[in-house]
């Protein structure tokens, strides 16, 4: 099993008079490699779908100061883009999450390199 190690404690005992290093993993912060992923995923996917809620609420209330069509049709236009963008994220996020599921234990860690690439921030 591969275990997420960034909690991991390493300490150097002196055993016998030889120095020996030990990696110490608290049982509450076990969690593989696999699981970190999907919730790295998924967290993302959430922050993704609150900013399109955010944008739809948005684009309601400037549609609804609307003085006229053209008026209308420019904030679909400032909108729709920005909408589209997030939700191929989301549908990206939901591929690459089915793609995890499936991945055996040996496909992880070049999954993780390429979810950690793709993911904001981590460029």
């Amino acid at each position: 099993m591969i275990f997420d190690l960034e909690n991991a404690e390493i300490r150097t005992i002196t055993v016998g008079g030889a120095q020996r290093v030990f990696m110490f993993i608290a049982q509450e912060s076990r969690m593989s490699l696999k699981d970190s992923l999907q919730q790295k995923l998924e967290t993302q996917a959430d922050l993704w779908r609150k900013q399109v809620e955010s944008l739809r609420a948005q684009a309601e209330e400037k549609m609804a100061r609307a003085k006229d069509e053209q008026s209308e049709a420019e904030v679909q236009r400032e909108f729709s883009e920005k909408i589209q963008d997030l939700e191929a994220h989301i549908d990206s996020a939901k591929s690459k999450l089915g793609e995890l599921r499936d991945s055996s234990t040996d496909q992880l860690e070049s999954l993780k390199k390429r979810i950690d690439d793709w993911l904001p921030g981590k460029r």
